[in-house]
C-alpha cells in the first residue's frame, strides 16, 4: 500500500519478508521437501545470510542447504576507509592491480588477470598486511619497500603512495591510474572508464564510468530489465525497474546508529547458521574488477566463521560486480553454481562428514 514501504527498510524485516515469500512458495507448490538453495547479489548476499539466520527460528523452520553470495556485502568495515582500520586496503589491492595490467599501466608480462589478482593478494596478506599493522612504527626503508612494490602492483607513483601512508584510497585510484590520459576507471567495474571532468567531484555509486558506461548498446540496465520482463516473460509491470534508489539506502535500518554503520557485519549471524546446521555449505564468488565489494573482502570475512573449510566454495572471475554481464566469465558461474549444488547435496547426504 502507498507509504507501507517503510516498515521492511532494514535487515530483519526485509529478511522476514523474503523468507514469508519462501515459505509460501514452498507450501504453496508441495515443495517442502525440496532442497532449497538462495542466491544473493551485493546487498542480496548480506539478504541471503540474515534469510538463512531467521530461517531456523521460530516453529516454522526452512530448511537451506545452501547460499550462494555473489559480489556479496557481508562486512561493511571491509569499504570503510576510517583511521585504525586496515582491511579496506588490503582487500581492494588485488583488484586493483588487477585493473592496472587491465588498462595497460602495467605490464601484464604473461600472466592472466587472475594470477595477478593472486599474486597481489598474496602480497596483501602477508607484507602488505604486516606493514599497515605496524602503522607509525615502521621504519622507513620497509615503509619505502612496499611503496615500491606496491607502485609496481598499482601502476601508482611511489611517492604520491608514500604521501597516502601506503593506504590507496579507492576513489583515488579511480581518479589517479589513468589521470595522463583524461580519464576515469570505474568502482563496480574498474574496466569501465570515462572522462575524467565527467565525474569531477562525483563519487560512487550516483555517477561513476560502470554506473553509466556504454552497456548493453548504450541501454541502462534498467531498461533492458524492463524490456526482458514485457517482451520475454509478458509481465504487466506499470513502473520501471528501479537499479538504484539511493534514498530508501541512506534511510536503511542496520540496527545500528551513527558511525557504527560502517561496521555491520552478518558473520555472526552466518556462524550461527551454520552451526545450528551442519549440512550448511556457502559459495562465495566475484569479479577481479570489483572495487566496490571485493571478493577478497568476502573471502576475509568468511576465513573468520569458525566452520570446516569444505563447507565454503570460492570462485574469482574476469568479470566486475555483476560478473555475468561477462560471457566468459558468465558461462564459468553457470558452471560453478551446478557444481556447488550437486556437490551440496552429496554432502547433505552424508550428513555432512569430512
Amino acid at each position: 500500500k502507498e507509504g507501507a514501504g517503510e516498515q521492511f527498510w532494514g535487515i530483519a524485516p526485509d529478511a522476514d519478508a523474503v523468507l514469508y515469500l519462501i515459505r509460501d512458495w514452498l507450501e504453496r507448490n508441495e515443495r517442502q521437501d525440496s532442497p532449497v538453495f538462495i542466491m544473493g547479489e551485493s546487498y542480496g548476499g548480506t539478504r541471503a545470510v540474515a534469510v538463512a539466520a531467521q530461517a531456523k527460528e521460530g516453529t516454522e523452520e526452512v530448511d537451506i542447504d545452501g547460499l550462494l553470495l555473489l559480489s556479496p556485502a557481508l562486512d561493511f568495515s571491509a569499504s570503510a576507509q576510517v583511521i585504525g582500520n586496515n582491511l579496506p586496503y588490503m582487500a581492494l589491492l588485488p583488484s586493483m592491480a588487477a585493473t592496472a595490467v587491465y588498462h595497460g599501466v602495467v605490464d601484464r608480462i604473461g600472466r592472466s588477470h587472475l594470477q595477478i589478482f593472486n599474486e597481489a593478494a598474496q602480497y596483501a596478506q602477508s607484507d602488505y598486511a604486516a606493514a599497515l599493522y605496524r602503522g607509525n612504527s615502521i621504519d622507513p626503508a620497509t615503509k619505502a619497500a612496499v611503496a615500491r612494490r606496491l607502485s609496481e602492483l598499482t601502476g601508482l607513483p611511489e611517492d604520491f603512495i608514500l604521501e597516502s601512508n601506503l593506504r590507496i584510497d579507492r576513489a583515488e585510484f579511480g581518479d589517479r591510474l589513468l589521470a595522463a590520459d583524461g580519464m576515469r576507471v570505474g568502482t563496480l567495474d574498474a574496466r569501465a572508464k570515462g572522462p575524467i571532468a565527467d565525474y569531477k567531484d562525483q563519487r560512487p555509486p550516483g555517477n561513476d564510468p560502470s554506473m553509466s558506461g556504454n552497456r548493453g548498446g548504450g541501454r541502462s540496465t534498467g531498461e533492458l530489465l524492463d524490456e526482458y520482463f514485457s517482451e520475454r516473460l509478458n509481465l504487466d509491470i506499470d513502473h520501471p525497474y528501479r537499479t538504484l534508489n539511493l534514498d530508501l539506502n541512506s534511510r536503511w535500518d542496520y540496527g545500528q546508529k551513527g558511525p557504527l554503520k560502517t561496521y555491520f557485519s552478518v558473520a555472526p549471524q552466518l556462524q550461527e547458521a551454520m552451526h545450528k546446521d551442519p549440512k550448511l555449505r556457502v559459495w562465495v564468488g566475484g569479479g577481479v574488477f570489483d572495487l566496490g565489494t571485493p571478493i577478497m573482502a568476502a573471502r576475509y570475512t568468511l576465513n573468520q566463521i569458525d566452520a570446516k573449510p569444505q563447507r565454503f566454495v570460492f570462485a574469482a572471475y574476469a568479470g566486475g560486480h555483476t560478473v555475468f554481464e561477462h560471457e566468459e566469465s558468465r558461462i564459468a558461474l553457470c558452471g560453478d553454481i551446478r557444481a556447488f549444488i550437486r556437490d551440496t547435496l552429496a554432502y547433505s547426504t552424508f550428513g555432512g562428514a569430512e
